[in-house]
């Protein structure tokens, strides 16, 4: 299923890999499992950051350039790993900060960072 928002500008840089959902584009459709409601009360360049970090956290553990794991929302996603211990470099900075929520999210049952 797919949601279409037409309320800002996209800024997505198509991580979806189609042109529906490509770059500065008035109109983008996202699937669901990526959509989240925000609260009115954050700006613009708030929201703009979380993406980041998320996405730069996300990319890391769930890309194929990247750790590969299974992505939570999938069958076996939220037990990948499990039985199994991570180190998060730099879980202090915000990307550090999503990539700890991702890795327990992904049932990591040891998580060790530093700042």
């Amino acid at each position: 299923m797919l949601v279409t928002y037409s309320w800002r500008p996209s800024l997505l840089w198509g991580i979806i890999n189609e042109a529906v959902a490509a770059t500065f584009q008035q109109y983008y459709k996202m699937p669901v499992a990526l959509v989240a409601k925000l609260r009115r009360n954050l700006s613009d360049a708030q929201v703009a950051g979380v993406s980041l970090a998320t996405m730069a956290a996300a990319t890391d553990l769930y890309s194929p350039t990247g750790h590969d794991l299974p992505v939570p929302w999938t069958k076996d996603g939220m037990s990948a790993g499990h039985g199994k211990a991570i180190i998060i470099f730099g879980g202090s900075s915000s990307v550090g900060q999503y990539a700890n929520q991702l890795a327990k999210i992904s049932g990591f049952e040891g998580i060790v960072t530093n700042n």
